[in-house]
C-alpha cells in the first residue's frame, strides 16, 4: 500500500466535526520529476500533499511512485519547493511543521523549521518574516504618500495609537530614515520601516470563514475603528478594512496601518482601493470615520449564506447611521 492510499483512507475515516483537507498534484503520482516544477509546468510549484485542519497546515509532502532512488528526489523536492519555511506571520508561533517524503511503500519524516523570508509586494513594499516579527518596508515613502495623499505623521500617528488596544496589530517601532541611492546622481529618498509583534494568520477568502467567525471578525473591526475614530487631536481613519487585513492569534485584529490617514481625507478624484465603491466616500468625495463603518458593512456581505440578522446589521453599518463604537455594542452581538 502506497503512502498516497493510506492517507485517503485516513482521510475517509475522519470522525465528524474535524475538517481536514487533503489534496495533492494528481499529475505527480506517476512521474518522479528531476526538477520542481508545477503541475501546468507555469508558476511556482507546491508539495504533493497537503493536510489542513480549520486553516492550519498539518504537515507536507512529497510523493512518488518510484522507489530506486525515489526518498532521495522526494526530499531534494522538498528543500526546493518549501525553502521559504514557514512565517508565523500565516501559521502563528509553532516550533515547527511535520514534513514526510514517500517513495512507493517507503515513507521517511522530517520537520519544517521557520525562516525568514522577503515578500515583494505593490508600491515597492517587502515584507521580511520571522519567526517572531514581521518588518514592512516601502523603500520609497515619498513617492507613496505623494500617491495616496498621505503622510508619514498620520501613519506614525495610527500605529502609536494601535498599541492600546487589543483589537489592532501592535508594532515595537516604526520609523523613516534617509536612503541614498546609487548611481551617478546619488539621488537621497527616504523609506518607511515597521516592525510589527503581533502576528496571525489570515482569512483571506470568506467562504472558508464561518458566520460566527465573521461576527468576531466584524465586532474585532470595530472596536479597532472605534479606537482609532477616537484619537486626538484628529481622528484617524484606517481606509483599508477588509477580511484579508484582518489577522487571526487565535482571536482576530485588525491589521495594515499603512493607508491610515487622519480625517477627514480628502480622496483624490478617480482614486480607489479594493473593495471600495460607490457609497465609500461622502457627498464631497472625503473619507470619513462613516466610510470605515461603512466598509465593515462592506467585508459582512461578502459572507456565504447570512442570516437574515446579519444582512440587517450589515445594512445597518452600511447607512453610515452609526458610530462604529455605538455598532460594537450593538444587541447583534449578544
Amino acid at each position: 500500500m502506497t503512502c498516497l492510499r493510506i492517507l485517503e483512507e485516513v482521510d475517509a475515516a475522519n470522525p465528524d466535526g474535524i475538517a481536514v483537507l487533503l489534496r495533492w498534484n494528481s499529475s505527480e503520482k506517476d512521474v518522479s520529476y528531476t526538477e520542481s516544477k508545477s503541475a501546468s509546468g507555469k508558476g511556482a510549484a507546491r508539495v504533493d500533499t497537503v493536510a489542513n485542519a480549520f486553516c492550519l497546515s498539518l504537515f507536507f509532502g512529497e510523493d512518488k511512485v518510484l522507489k530506486h532512488q525515489g526518498l532521495e528526489q522526494s526530499w531534494k523536492d522538498l528543500e526546493t519547493k518549501l525553502a521559504s519555511g514557514y512565517p508565523a506571520l500565516f501559521y502563528g508561533r509553532i516550533p515547527y511543521l511535520p514534513i514526510y517524503a514517500a517513495a512507493g511503500v517507503h515513507i521517511q519524516f522530517g520537520c519544517l523549521w521557520p525562516h525568514g523570508q522577503p515578500m515583494e509586494r505593490p508600491h515597492a513594499t517587502r515584507i521580511t518574516l520571522n519567526g517572531d516579527a514581521a518588518v514592512k518596508e516601502i523603500s520609497n515613502s515619498d513617492a507613496f504618500y505623494s500617491q495616496f495623499g498621505n503622510s508619514f505623521k498620520a501613519i506614525k500617528a495610527a500605529h502609536l495609537h494601535a498599541q492600546s488596544c487589543g483589537a489592532l496589530v501592535h508594532h515595537s517601532s516604526v520609523e523613516e530614515f534617509g536612503v541614498r541611492k546609487r548611481g551617478p546622481d546619488r539621488t537621497s529618498t527616504k523609506k518607511l520601516r515597521v516592525r510589527m509583534t503581533r502576528l496571525g494568520f489570515p482569512r483571506t477568502s470568506a467562504s472558508i470563514t464561518s458566520e460566527e467567525d465573521m461576527k468576531t471578525a466584524i465586532k474585532a473591526c470595530l472596536i479597532a475603528c472605534a479606537h482609532l475614530h477616537a484619537a486626538k487631536p484628529l481622528p484617524i481613519c484606517h481606509c483599508d478594512v477588509r477580511l484579508a487585513n484582518v489577522l487571526w492569534d487565535p482571536q482576530p485584529f485588525l491589521a495594515d496601518l499603512e493607508l491610515a490617514h487622519f480625517s477627514p481625507w480628502q480622496v483624490p478624484l478617480d482614486f480607489s482601493l479594493q473593495d471600495w465603491d460607490d457609497g465609500t466616500l461622502d457627498d464631497t468625495g472625503q473619507y470619513t470615520p462613516e466610510s470605515d463603518i461603512y466598509q465593515i458593512g462592506v467585508m459582512l456581505l461578502k459572507s456565504l449564506c447570512l442570516s437574515a440578522a446579519s444582512r440587517a446589521f450589515a445594512y445597518k453599518l452600511k447607512s453610515k447611521s452609526v458610530s462604529a463604537a455605538e455598532a460594537a455594542e450593538d444587541s447583534y452581538f449578544l
